[in-house]
C-alpha cells in the first residue's frame, strides 16, 4: 500500500453509490460479567505487590503507541500482559517462562509484552541482550507512556495481567508465579465464557 495506492482506493470507495436498502450490522453491546461467571473463575491469593488489586474487576483500556511485532488479537482467549524491558533483567530472565506459557497455551491465551521502550531502543536492547526476534514467542509492542501499566498502578518490572475475554483481570502479579496449572484453570474457565453474552468485549487493538 504506496501512496498511489491509497490514493486509487480511496477513489473507488468515492466513486460507490449508497445503496440505502442496506444496513449496518448491530453493534456489539459490552455486558457486564455475572457474579454466575465469576464463580467459574479460580481465586488466587497472591500478592499483587504495591499495585491496585483489580482480580475481578475489569481490566484497564488496552493500550500501545506502536506494535514492534505481529499485532495479537485476544478475542475469545485469554490475554496475558507482561509490563516489561529489555533494560530489565528480571523481565529477561522471565523470556524462557512466558515463552513456555505462551506455546502451551497457544490457541487459548495470548502472552505479549508492552514495553515503554521505542521500537529503537527495543531493538538495541534486544542486541545487548544478545537476542533475536525469534527470542520471542509471543508479540511484543511499545507504549513510551506506559498508560496501561500507570493504570494498574503498577511501579516495577516485571508485572502481568492474566485477562479474560469479558476484560476481567482474573490474576495479577509478577509473571513468574503465573504457573502453568494456574493459567489452565482459567483458560477452561474462559472456554465456558466464550460465546456467552458476557463475552461480549470488543477488542480494537487500540
Amino acid at each position: 500500500l504506496n501512496t498511489r495506492g491509497l490514493t486509487q482506493a480511496v477513489d473507488q470507495l468515492l466513486a460507490e453509490k449508497p445503496d440505502p436498502a442496506k444496513k449496518p450490522a448491530p453493534r456489539e453491546t459490552e455486558v457486564k460479567p455475572s457474579a454466575e461467571n465469576d464463580a467459574k473463575f479460580p481465586t488466587f491469593t497472591n500478592d499483587p505487590q504495591s499495585q491496585r488489586d483489580l482480580r475481578g474487576q475489569r481490566a484497564p483500556d488496552f493500550y500501545v503507541e506502536e506494535w514492534i511485532s505481529q499485532p495479537v488479537n485476544p478475542r475469545g482467549k485469554v490475554l496475558i500482559v507482561e509490563f516489561s524491558a529489555t533494560r530489565c533483567g528480571p523481565c529477561i530472565a522471565m523470556l524462557p517462562h512466558m515463552n513456555e506459557l505462551a506455546n502451551q497455551f497457544r490457541g487459548d491465551a495470548e502472552v505479549m509484552w508492552i514495553t515503554n521502550e521505542t521500537p529503537q531502543k527495543f531493538f538495541d536492547g534486544m542486541k545487548s541482550r544478545n537476542l533475536t526476534p525469534q527470542s520471542f514467542a509471543f508479540p511484543v509492542a511499545s507504549d513510551p507512556d506506559t498508560r496501561m501499566m500507570k493504570a494498574v498502578g503498577a511501579s516495577y518490572w516485571p508485572t502481568a495481567l492474566a485477562i479474560s475475554s469479558d476484560w476481567v483481570v482474573r490474576w495479577q502479579g509478577h509473571p513468574r508465579f503465573l504457573e502453568a496449572g494456574d493459567l489452565k484453570k482459567i483458560v477452561e474457565a474462559n472456554r465456558a465464557l466464550v460465546g456467552s453474552d458476557s463475552a461480549r468485549y470488543r477488542w480494537t487493538g487500540k
